[in-house]
């Protein structure tokens, strides 16, 4: 079965470079990445040859950083979002129903997911 890795802050920067080394993950969602463990290593460097779909969540504060840190993976691959109507909740709680733009959130994900399926990537027949 194909593996799609979630993560939030630190464990999404871990789920990409997981990612890139583990034939079996096929896709990544990833809020809030970011380069949280140099000098020990560096996220972006370790993302040369990325060559899986990745979904990525932002604030728009955290997007500043973001053409840096994902500059590895090709526009192709990667999925960018951040809210149109508010500044953005950072990490996996922007899914929280506490969170006001959860619902914009939700729905990207699952778009995201739609196109996964539709792609062949994943397979379910719960996705509409």
């Amino acid at each position: 079965h194909p593996v799609v890795l979630f993560g939030s802050s630190y464990s999404a920067s871990l789920s990409l470079v997981v990612a890139n080394k583990n034939p079996r993950v096929k896709a990544v969602v990833a809020f809030s990445p970011g380069e949280f463990f140099r000098p020990v290593l560096a996220v972006s460097d370790a993302l040369t040859g990325f060559n899986k779909k990745v979904f990525i969540a932002a604030t728009h504060a955290e997007n500043a950083y973001l053409g840096k840190l994902l500059s590895e993976i090709p526009d192709p691959q990667k999925t960018v979002f951040t809210p149109i109507h508010s500044p953005g909740t950072s990490g996996a709680k922007a899914l929280w129903e506490s969170s006001a733009d959860h619902p914009e959130y939700w729905l990207a994900l699952l778009m995201f997911f739609k196109e996964l399926n539709n792609s062949g990537i994943i397979h379910s027949t719960s996705i509409p």
